[in-house]
């Protein structure tokens, strides 16, 4: 028995009377009644009854959250991490105050800090370089804390890069600023000047008559007096480098009393 022939499989007894029937099927015109030939309808037919593939619905699938912080990158983030012993001023509740650095890692940092701070307290770390670190106190600990960073940060570029003052890039000691009356010496003679910032390595004064290269020595109340010389002027201000260092503890002491007394001349 012969196969039915598919619709593809009719042969139209002149093609080009049948492809003439097929267009005007297709595009027929307005108010005309033609009528298909047989060979036209029977392939009319088979081919209506050809289905069109059903479209398979597209299974979406969901975007994994992102996984949470493996062991692996815990340990790398360890060992990303560098002991160091960076001094940085530390503002929080309107306070600014010396902190030293002990290590720092991406994510945060654990430093040594002159008074208590309660945990979850909003920190900024001022560091030499002029970064800014934001972030918040997730522990303390006899005299230390510990700060979780808001965002992570590149270690290298934050210890070692240089921070841009007008025109030109420095690494400086952090500085406290804290306007307060000061008495300075010069030679033979003493004047009272007004003390604007100071770290460990120097100060900043309002003085006038003062050149570079002047010997001084500073004094401010609640601090012994230190010698240095002028290295700048300009402007009624003038730079102070101190002959020696102050210690870490006793400018961060010094820091915070000055927060809540009001500065006496020396």
């Amino acid at each position: 028995m012969n196969p039915e022939p598919s619709a593809t499989d009719v042969e139209p007894e002149d093609p080009i009377a049948w492809l003439r029937e097929c267009l005007i099927a297709a595009f027929p015109i307005p108010g005309a009644s033609t009528p298909l030939s047989a060979t036209l309808q029977t392939a009319c037919a088979r081919l209506a009854q050809v289905q069109a593939p059903r479209a398979v619905p597209q299974k979406l699938v969901p975007v994994p959250a992102r996984a949470p912080q493996t062991a692996s990158e815990r340990r790398a983030d360890q060992r990303s991490k560098l002991t160091v012993f960076r001094s940085a001023i530390l503002h929080w509740d309107g306070i600014q105050g010396l902190c030293l650095i002990r290590n720092l890692s991406p994510g945060g940092m654990m430093a040594k800090v002159g008074t208590a701070i309660p945990v979850e307290t909003r920190v900024v770390v001022e560091m030499r370089s002029g970064h800014m670190l934001a972030g918040r106190v997730a522990w303390t600990h006899e005299g230390r804390i510990g700060v979780q960073f808001d965002a992570r940060i590149d270690v290298g570029e934050v210890l070692n890069g240089p921070h841009k003052v007008a025109s030109h890039w420095v690494q400086r000691m952090p500085r406290v600023t804290l306007p307060c009356d000061a008495s300075l010496v010069v030679g033979s003679t003493r004047e009272a000047v007004q003390l604007l910032d100071v770290s460990q390595g120097g100060a900043k004064v309002e003085a006038q008559r003062l050149r570079p290269g002047d010997d001084v020595t500073i004094g401010v109340g609640g601090m012994a007096p230190r010698t240095g010389a002028v290295v700048w002027t300009r402007n009624g201000r003038a730079g102070i480098a101190f002959h020696a260092a102050i210690p870490f503890d006793t400018l961060a002491q010094w820091a915070l009393e000055r927060q809540t007394a009001m500065c006496v001349p020396a």
